[in-house]
C-alpha cells in the first residue's frame, strides 16, 4: 500500500481537466483474506474471483470462496473518486452508511493517508472500526480528497460447510440490506458498496454432529451411574 498515495489527487485538483467525460475511477485498492493483503490483481489467490471486477473504475463483484472447519475473513478497500486518470475534482466526496451491518461484518469510511492508524492500516490489521469520518460534504481547503472504504467478513465454518463472500460495486444503490456509498458532492454521482455472505453444507449422512457424541456420551454415562448404584 503507497502511503503518499493521497499526495496525487490533490496535484491532479490543481491539473486541467481531461476533454473525456467524468466516470468513477479506482485509484487504489486492496483485497484482505486471513491475515494477507492482494495487489495487484495477479497476484490474487485462487480463493479470490474477480474476473467480474472492472480494476479501472471500480465496478463489479469479488467473490471469495471458503471450506473447512475454522475462522475465515474477506474483505476489499476502495479508493474510488469520479473524475478523469488524468485531471478532475477529487476534494468533493463524502460517504454514507446505510442500514446495520450484519453479524460478523465490519466496516469504515475515511479520507484514506489521513490519521493515525489510517484507514488502511485497520484494514490490513482486521481493525475496521465500524465508524465514518467524513460524513458530509467539506469544501476545499478543508477537504483532503475523496473517500476510501472498506469491508471484512469474519465467519467461522463447522468441518462440513462451505462459504461465498460476494462484494459488489455499482453505480445504482441496492434495494435492501447494509451498504456504504460514497458520493460526489459536485455531480451528485454515488458509488455503493454491499456485501452477501452464503453459507451452505450440511452434516454427512449418518454422521451426528459433535455436539450429539457429548449428548451420547452423557446419556450413556447416567445409565451407567444408575445401574451401578442399584447393584449396591
Amino acid at each position: 500500500m503507497k502511503r503518499w498515495i493521497t499526495l496525487i489527487p490533490i496535484l491532479m485538483f490543481l491539473m486541467p481537466a481531461a476533454a473525456s467525460a467524468d466516470t468513477w475511477v479506482l485509484w487504489d485498492w486492496d483485497a484482505y483474506q486471513g491475515g494477507a493483503t492482494f495487489n495487484p490483481p495477479g497476484v490474487l489467490p485462487g480463493s479470490i474471483n474477480a474476473s467480474a471486477f472492472d480494476f479501472s473504475t471500480g465496478l463489479g463483484t469479488i467473490v471469495f470462496s471458503f471450506s473447512g472447519a475454522g475462522a475465515h475473513s474477506a474483505g476489499i478497500y476502495l479508493y474510488p473518486f469520479f473524475g478523469s486518470v488524468a485531471g478532475g475534482d477529487n476534494s468533493t466526496a463524502y460517504g454514507t452508511v446505510v442500514g446495520s451491518a450484519t453479524a460478523g461484518l465490519s466496516y469504515q469510511m475515511a479520507w484514506p493517508g489521513l490519521g493515525s492508524p489510517t484507514i488502511w492500516d485497520n484494514f490490513a490489521g482486521a481493525a475496521l472500526n465500524n465508524s465514518n469520518t467524513v460524513p458530509a460534504y467539506a469544501p476545499p481547503p478543508a477537504a483532503c480528497c475523496s473517500v476510501a472504504m472498506a469491508e471484512i467478513q469474519f465467519i467461522t465454518l463447522l468441518y462440513y460447510q462451505q462459504a461465498t463472500v460476494t462484494f459488489n460495486v455499482a453505480s445504482s444503490a441496492p434495494t435492501s440490506g447494509f451498504y456504504l456509498e460514497v458520493t460526489d458532492h459536485d455531480s451528485g454521482n454515488s458509488i455503493y458498496l454491499a456485501e452477501d455472505l452464503v453459507i451452505t453444507g450440511s452434516p454427512p449422512s449418518g454422521v451426528p454432529e459433535p455436539g450429539s457424541f457429548v449428548l451420547v456420551a452423557s446419556g450413556l454415562g447416567w445409565v451407567w451411574a444408575v445401574r451401578r448404584r442399584r447393584s449396591h
